[in-house]
């Protein structure tokens, strides 16, 4: 037996056709109605390919990455001036908390910086020995700017270095000035 149209029956559980609607129960309850889909959905468009999708896909992937990259490379960039900005204000902290005596080093800074007048003939051994024994400290420092190689050249039995610290108390800032151009 099959259903041709609206049905005359009592019977409440058969669903109804009306008009493209489907309906559930009879007369004496409420009735639900829901529109009726077609058995195949048809796309305006077709969908891409699955190759053309994995190659956006990757394009877009590679832009992403180089976006990161940059972006990080900017937040270290700025990291690093942050951190040069802040030695900065330390230093300059440093330097105003010195006061004077600060001051007096900078000084003393130029003049140890000034370049030395040369020599117009290479020095001699003898004449180093003579400025240790003398406390010549200019004419040292000529020496360790000119002729460097005097300084590492034993004379005798013994380095300059070591003459100098066997001259006792009286010539330890001889001796410092020594070590400190030895370090270099």
């Amino acid at each position: 037996m099959t259903d041709r149209g609206p049905s005359t029956g009592s019977s409440p559980t058969r669903p109804h056709q009306m008009h493209g609607a489907v309906t559930t129960g009879g007369t004496a309850g409420p009735s639900f109605t829901s529109p009726r889909l077609p058995p195949s959905p048809v796309l305006l468009q077709p969908l891409p390919s699955t190759l053309s999708l994995a190659r956006e896909g990757l394009a877009q992937s590679e832009l992403e990455l180089d976006r990161q990259i940059r972006q990080v490379e900017r937040e270290r960039l700025l990291a690093e001036a942050l951190q040069e900005q802040e030695w900065e204000i330390e230093r300059q902290a440093v330097r105003s908390g010195m006061g004077s005596w600060g001051r007096k080093t900078d000084k003393g800074k130029g003049k140890d910086s000034a370049p030395t007048k040369g020599f117009e003939r290479p020095p001699q051994a003898w004449e180093l020995y003579k400025a240790i024994d003398g406390h010549d400290i200019d004419y040292i420092m000529r020496v360790r700017d000119h002729a460097f190689g005097l300084l590492l050249q034993k004379n005798g039995a013994e380095f300059p270095i070591v003459y100098a610290a066997r001259q006792g108390e009286k010539h330890r800032d001889v001796v410092i000035l020594l070590v400190g151009a030895l370090s270099r």
